[in-house]
């Protein structure tokens, strides 16, 4: 037990609301080197028996935790997620993602939707080599009208400003 002297600091092993430091046996707790009733004792087979009937149909715990946990993880995917923003997200490059974990070339189950539409336009999916190219610039403008396949050969080198009509070379 612990109490407290008479100056307010804290005495341990001595119980201090009786008004003297004489260790009091309060008739509750083990004393050190208590030995349990049951220790070393083992159930009889009729006592483990019941145990066993009143389990049966009672998953694990492990198992049970890992159900939940399984359980709490589709219950959060997609559209029931409350953060679910559609599947679309915009990049800090200026690029939109589309959510499409069956498509070949996904990366982290999103591809470029840029890259979607011009496949679509072709009917095939985009080769090795094969870049789609915004030709306003406009990296979040999918427009048909406005996306051009060039490849990498034809996209890096000479290039015209639709601005200035300036050549220039892009490496």
């Amino acid at each position: 037990m612990e109490g407290r002297d008479k100056k307010g600091r804290f005495v341990k092993g001595y119980y201090a609301g009786f008004g003297f430091k004489e260790e009091v046996n309060l008739g509750f707790g083990f004393k050190k080197g208590h030995i349990p009733w049951n220790k070393g004792k083992h159930p009889s087979l009729e006592t483990r028996e019941k145990i066993s009937e009143a389990l049966v149909g009672k998953s694990k715990g492990k198992e049970n935790a890992i159900k939940g946990r399984e359980k709490i993880r589709e219950s959060k995917i997609g559209k029931r997620n409350p953060r679910w923003k559609g599947g679309r997200y915009k990049s800090p490059d200026g690029y939109i993602y589309i959510l499409s974990p069956s498509h070949p070339h996904n990366r982290a189950g999103y591809i470029a939707e840029h890259h979607l539409i011009m496949e679509k336009i072709l009917k095939r999916f985009l080769i090795k080599g094969e870049e789609v190219h915004h030709k306003n610039k406009i990296r979040d403008d999918n427009r048909p009208e406005n996306l051009a396949l060039v490849t990498r050969r034809t996209n890096y080198g000479k290039v015209k400003c639709p601005f200035c009509q300036k050549e220039f070379t892009i490496k």
